[in-house]
């Protein structure tokens, strides 16, 4: 977990891990207490450009310090946050069709959505953790 590859990321293949996790906690978590309702349309280039490509630019933005791992990652608090994923995405179908998420870059999101952005955030961090696998790889 502390592989860490400085041509591919400035961080580590756990820090990825418990990005990523903590992300889906706190957009299950945020779209459980929040309010159904509309949401206006508004042109975002950066949401049109992730929806239609299904990728985020690598470097382009920072995390908010909620979903930032902290120095110190530990496997056990890994797998505590796997489980209780797990657990929150089980129950994604009983949060209502309208609930909002709000993304500090691509703004708000309905629910459905916003299981797709999970989807591409996830797969974001994937292809980075694969991309240190394999330059550590190449030079071992």
């Amino acid at each position: 977990m502390d592989d860490l590859s400085p041509d591919v990321s400035s961080v580590s293949i756990g820090w990825h891990i418990d990005h990523s996790l903590k992300v889906i906690l706190a957009i299950t978590d945020s779209l459980k207490c929040s309010a159904p309702g509309p949401i206006p349309p508004q042109l975002n280039a950066k949401r049109s450009y992730m929806f239609l490509t299904g990728r985020i630019p690598r470097g382009k933005v920072q995390s908010p310090k909620e979903v930032r791992p902290p120095e110190d990652i530990h496997k056990e608090e890994i797998l505590a946050q796997i489980r209780l994923a797990k657990e929150k995405l089980a129950e994604w179908d009983q949060i209502g069709s309208k609930h909002i998420f709000e993304h500090h870059v691509i703004g708000k999101l309905h629910t459905r959505k916003a299981l797709r952005f999970l989807e591409i955030h996830t797969q974001h961090h994937l292809r980075i953790i694969e991309d240190i696998r394999a330059s550590i790889m190449s030079e071992g």
